[in-house]
């Protein structure tokens, strides 16, 4: 088991942006939403969910956000985020996960290379987590993505030589994960990496370990310093 029951993806250049899971989701489970859009082109509102944002981050010309909700009731919800003005790059990557709540995230810079090494994340609070991780890129042609060792392949989307791919793993014990990938060529300009957790709790309950804050730690770390696609896990 993955901990991802189902994703897709969708770029778009318009104001607001909606996406829908591509089969009903299951009450109990909970919504990822992995979010790139311009720097100078903040999020205005997410909605379709009871949604929580829990980073977000500016950096090299791109902006990366991470949301999540509960799924209270099943059904195919449309979630729609609304940017501040019509730009380009605005890419979605929609998750279910039988996990729902979140731990930890980081972040980091890579300079232009064709292999990302992600940022490490912090212990994490539970033995069982899923682990989420995005790379955002310039390229001047399409590359073709693979996932790091002991992840799964997310979503890939392009928008304006702007590549967006995630990646996730389930972990089965108390550790400091970090993520790496590999593209066919060579980014035109740095990585902006992120790596999430989440735990399984109850919703609507008591939670089992970990505060649930939108924490993420260090800041930054330097290393030396519609396009849909739906897969269900497994498939």
């Amino acid at each position: 088991m993955s901990g991802i029951v189902q994703h897709n993806s969708i770029t778009s250049d318009a104001q607001s942006v909606s996406i829908t899971p591509d089969a009903p989701v299951s009450a109990g489970n909970a919504l990822i939403l992995l979010i790139v859009h311009t720097s100078t082109d903040p999020i205005e509102s997410v909605s379709g969910a009871t949604f929580t944002q829990r980073f977000t981050d500016t950096d090299a010309g791109f902006g990366v956000a991470i949301y999540d909700a509960p799924i209270s009731e099943s059904g195919s919800p449309e979630i729609t985020v609304n940017f501040s003005t019509f730009e380009n790059q605005h890419q979605l990557h929609l998750f279910e996960s039988t996990y729902q709540e979140f731990d930890k995230a980081n972040v980091s810079l890579q300079t232009a290379s064709a292999n990302p090494q992600g940022p490490f994340l912090g212990e994490t609070t539970n033995p069982s987590e899923l682990v989420l991780a995005l790379f955002v890129a310039g390229f001047d042609s399409t590359p073709s993505m693979s996932a790091g060792a002991g992840y799964t392949a997310g979503e890939a989307t392009i928008d304006d030589s702007t590549l967006a791919f995630s990646e996730f793993k389930e972990l089965s014990s108390v550790g400091d994960p970090n993520a790496t990938a590999t593209a066919s060529i060579s980014s035109t300009t740095e990585w902006v990496m992120v790596i999430a957790a989440w735990y399984q709790g109850v919703v609507g309950g008591t939670s089992s370990g970990g505060d649930g804050k939108a924490a993420y730690y260090p800041r930054r770390a330097r290393a030396h310093k519609p396009v849909r696609s739906f897969r269900r896990s497994g498939s």
